[in-house]
């Protein structure tokens, strides 16, 4: 019922506002299908109802999602976003104060509704971004690659093994994660974090930093790729 729900608020907001409509991007792998104008609505309605549930699946360690957010709203504001900059600016020093408490006391969580916001928020600007050809794609597709990759894995997981796509389960890479080093170091809370922080830092905090020392002439697609075998051989 939830799905559902979103796909309808999905539906009217891009009836309402077309720029959430991707259009060609100049990648030959995406292009093919966006090119096509009755494949690119359904693309871009799918993306902004993947990407907030997403979120909402890897939110399972402090620091994990609103770090992850942070790095990629740091990285979109790198681009001329006009109002959406804004709004950004705002999320970004959300984040940065959900973050420090959330780390500092491991008392708070971000919750469905957070998760959701977040996803929906840089699910919308990214596309925008994408509209306007500020960011390279697969730059873009690096930066939110842990929870996208994740829940994916996630699926086809439990599609093979017979179960249902929706189901809950314990095998997220952050929960096997946070498992080994609780074992090993004893220290739940602290454990806890250090996944947390050390998935967003690796996965998106990465990305950004080699955008920083080298921006758009960097390989991007080979840092995707690269990040989808370190994923799949460490899990």
């Amino acid at each position: 019922i939830r799905l559902l729900w979103m796909f309808i608020s999905v539906i009217l907001i891009s009836a309402l506002t077309p720029e959430l409509v991707l259009k060609p991007l100049d990648e030959p792998l995406f292009d093919f299908f966006l090119s096509v104008s009755w494949l690119a609505l359904p693309i871009s309605l799918l993306a902004l109802v993947f990407l907030p549930n997403a979120f909402n699946a890897a939110d399972g360690a402090n620091g994990l999602v609103s770090g992850t957010s942070l790095f990629v709203i740091l990285a979109l504001n790198q681009a001329a976003l006009g109002d959406m900059n804004f709004l950004l600016d705002i999320a970004a020093g959300s984040c940065l104060i959900f973050l420090v408490y959330n780390v500092v006391t491991a008392k708070v969580y971000l919750g469905d509704g957070g998760a959701y916001f977040l996803g929906a928020l840089l699910g919308g600007a990214m596309i925008i971004c994408a509209n306007a050809g500020a960011l390279p794609v697969w730059y873009m597709l690096s930066l939110i690659f842990y929870p996208v990759v994740e829940f994916l894995w996630s699926i086809i997981r439990r599609v093979t093994s017979g179960q249902s796509p929706m189901a809950a389960d314990n095998l997220h890479f952050h929960n096997l994660l946070y498992a080994k080093l609780r074992s090993l170091t004893g220290w739940p809370i602290r454990a806890n974090t250090i996944t947390g922080l050390g998935i967003a830092c690796l996965f998106a905090g990465l990305p950004y930093l080699i955008w920083l020392a080298m921006g758009a002439t960097f390989q991007w697609m080979w840092l995707y790729a690269t990040q989808w075998a370190f994923y799949l051989c460490v899990w």
